[in-house]
């Protein structure tokens, strides 16, 4: 006889889940004062910290946010997300992100998948600019002159807006390409071998690494002979008059109105001096040194440090600790890293009086892979895991972080909250008015002191639980069985 055991199964938990759904929808345990629902980790509805009307299933899988302001949020994690902002006119999809992504902002529309790539300038006019790509094989589009190019590499094409070229028309490539820049036209030959360009004041020509030169006329003329062995430049300009050259690996020279300098061994040692600073590597990269525009010191790769203007950098056992001090208008950054474990960041405000108090805005600190908390302002959070090592990155927030989130906990002005497992345990508080603890499926306990100040707990889903408010009292057995006046 043939086993029906998986049907079997298969029945018993549409059954279960059945059951699940009615006592979260109509059993005393999952709807709480003030009309939230908390059924843990299988389904809940309630306010997120941003404010937005906030919906949640199968743990971190589903989520659905809606904003008052027409921003919405969608996603079936890891799988595909929708953010849109109707004010913006920006509709984002995102499919197995980081592979592919459908981005709308106003008129413009850009459609990416794997290597695939699609650019629109405005999607409303069938004329309008645009770049597609199957890089690095096939490239086409429309440009700002309304003129279509089309290629397929390396057999040949023509390529518009490229590269920072108007135009690249190239044949079995290395062996030939053609571009443009302005009034500047340069051809190849066999890339990088044989090159020339002309121009408005600019010849250049190579066979490269044989012979080149290149003239910029009334600026400079350098050239090289089987580089990098020996190059050489003559400077035209009245503030940089003079010459340089190098005689690799033995010697270098710089004799020029704006800047003096000296190598022996290139690059290893070096000597530079000029109105702005002087420099010197001895050797490079393990010392280097400069002193005026900017102030450098490194003993590489023990210690170093590094300013320029307000700016201020550091390392320790480079790349290991690194550490900056960034001041700005909008306020002074400063960063610690112990790579990869641990990041550390805290924005202030300058103080009006140095014996001021400074005013921390913002903090950001990452423990990899355990754990970051982040604040802005009176907004706070605290996550554990966090495996992405790097920093707050919008689509990992959005697609993949919820996943690995076993704690968080958010704080605002308003608004109290802390989560484990995906809601298995909650905890809750909205100001003084509400406040809501459970642990799923076991226990919970909420109270509203709203117009309707309201009470209620519930064991088991409802097995035995107790709702009350300012006009009745109910107590709720077995589920289904509910008395009160």
């Amino acid at each position: 006889m043939r086993s029906n055991r998986p049907n079997s199964w298969l029945a018993r938990g549409v059954v279960g889940g059945a059951a699940v759904l009615l006592l979260l929808t109509g059993g005393c345990a999952s709807v709480r004062p003030c009309g939230d629902v908390d059924g843990g980790f299988v389904a809940s509805r309630d306010q997120s910290p941003q404010g937005a009307a906030r919906r949640r299933a199968a743990g971190p899988l589903f989520e659905r946010q809606t904003s008052d302001d027409g921003r919405q949020f969608m996603c079936v994690r890891p799988f595909y997300s929708l953010t849109t902002d109707a004010e913006r006119e920006r509709r984002l999809h995102e499919l197995l992100w980081p592979l592919g992504s459908v981005k709308h902002l106003g008129q413009e529309s850009t459609w990416r998948f794997l290597t695939a790539y699609v650019h629109d300038s405005d999607n409303r006019d069938p004329r309008s600019r645009y770049r597609a790509m199957l890089f690095p094989f096939v490239f086409w589009g429309r440009d700002m002159h309304d003129a279509s190019y089309f290629s397929i590499f390396p057999l040949g094409g023509t390529l518009n807006e490229f590269m920072g070229r108007d135009r690249i028309v190239y044949a079995l490539f290395p062996l030939y390409a053609y571009s443009v820049i302005g009034d500047t036209q340069t051809w190849n030959y066999l890339w990088p071998i044989i090159s020339r360009t002309t121009g408005d004041d600019v010849v250049r020509f190579r066979v490269w690494p044989f012979y080149g030169t290149s003239r910029d006329e009334g600026q400079w003329h350098k050239q090289f002979v089987m580089w990098p062995f020996w190059t050489h430049a003559r400077y035209s300009d009245a503030e940089k008059e003079g010459t340089s050259y190098l005689l690799f690996p033995f010697f270098g020279r710089t004799d020029r109105e704006d800047q003096k300098g000296w190598m022996v061994l290139p690059p290893l040692f070096r000597w530079s001096q000029s109105a702005e600073r002087t420099e010197l590597n001895a050797p490079w990269p393990f010392f280097q040194y400069a002193r005026g525009d900017y102030e450098k010191l490194y003993f590489w790769p023990l210690w170093g440090r590094r300013t320029r203007g307000t700016t201020r950098s550091s390392f320790l056992l480079w790349p290991i600790v690194r550490a900056a001090h960034v001041e700005r208008k909008s306020g002074i950054m400063d960063q610690l890293a112990v790579f990869p474990f641990v990041f550390h960041e805290r924005v202030s405000q300058a103080a009006p009086q140095a014996e001021a108090a400074v005013e921390v805005s913002a903090r950001y600190v990452k423990l990899w892979p355990l754990m970051s908390y982040r604040r802005e302002a009176d907004v706070s959070r605290l996550r554990l895991l966090e495996l992405w090592p790097l920093k707050h990155t919008a689509p990992i927030e959005r697609n993949l972080a919820p996943l690995w989130t076993l704690y968080s906990r958010v704080s605002t002005p308003a608004l109290l909250e802390h989560e484990l497992l995906w809601g298995l345990f909650r905890y809750r508080r909205e100001g003084e008015e509400s406040k809501h603890v459970s642990l799923f499926p076991l226990f919970s306990k909420s109270r509203c002191d709203g117009d309707a100040k309201q009470r209620q707990w519930s064991f088991l889903l409802g097995l035995l639980g107790h709702e009350q408010d300012s006009e009745r009292s109910t107590w709720r057995v077995l589920w289904f069985l509910t008395f009160g006046d």
